[in-house]
């Protein structure tokens, strides 16, 4: 145990200590209450998003597939030939909040410019390749976000699990076993105090009796003890 001063000052400053690691134990349990909610939903929100993703990036392979078909020479020189320099998809990061916690969100933008293609017969089956690579590359960028989320928040509730752990099993006892050993050590000074204070009090109420019995015993050798003037002492004398 390290030196404490048993003082009750001291015992102030650690039971306002106690109460107010109680109530940060209490505040962060609630934190990882709402934290592993969010934490589970999150889970099962990115299992269904995979799930969704991996069925469209299928459609997309098939896609491009009949979009080759559909165009009798190569497809490739002609889609870099229509590629403009203006991106048509774009990446736009937010941030929610959440308990406290700042978690990335991510999601595609669609600008107004497109792909213009001339590939004749071909362009619809193009067209809808495009569409389908446009749908799949938002549910990546979703599901990239999502678990970029997912792992910032993994990482803040293991954090604040070990600071809840840290005040339950360590710092709280630890205050409540020196609370109580100031305690013990200011009742034992009082118990003591109070028996000095008796002690003296009996030595001086057997000071001031012995005190008490000295002043008769004077008394009675001069005569004047308790009422006993000189008239009687002089009475006493003539007797004899």
């Amino acid at each position: 145990m390290e030196q404490i001063i048993p003082t009750k000052a001291m015992l102030m400053q650690l039971k306002t200590r106690r109460l107010s690691a109680v109530r940060g134990h209490a505040l962060l349990k609630k934190k990882v209450d709402a934290l592993n909610g969010h934490y589970r939903k999150l889970q099962a929100q990115i299992q269904q998003e995979t799930i969704k993703l991996h069925s469209t990036l299928k459609d997309s392979f098939w896609s491009l597939t009949v979009a080759q078909r559909s165009v009798s020479a190569d497809i490739n020189p002609m889609l870099r030939a229509a590629v403009s320099r203006v991106p048509t998809l774009c990446t736009r990061s937010t941030i929610t909040n959440i308990a406290g916690v700042r978690l990335p969100q991510l999601e595609i933008v669609k600008t107004e410019s497109d792909i213009a293609l001339g590939v004749g017969s071909g362009g619809a089956g193009v067209k809808w390749a495009q569409k389908v690579w446009e749908d799949s590359m938002a549910y990546l960028v979703k599901v990239a976000g999502m678990q970029a989320s997912f792992q910032a928040l993994q990482e803040v509730i293991l954090q604040t699990n070990r600071r809840v752990n840290a005040l339950e099993y360590v710092m709280i006892p630890k205050l409540e076993t020196n609370i109580k050993y100031i305690e013990e050590a200011l009742e034992e000074d009082e118990r003591e105090s109070f028996f000095k204070m008796k002690m003296v009090s009996n030595k001086k109420a057997q000071e001031m009796e012995e005190q008490g019995i000295t002043d008769v015993d004077e008394g009675r050798k001069t005569g004047l003890v308790r009422g006993i003037g000189e008239d009687q002492v002089a009475e006493e004398d003539n007797l004899f």
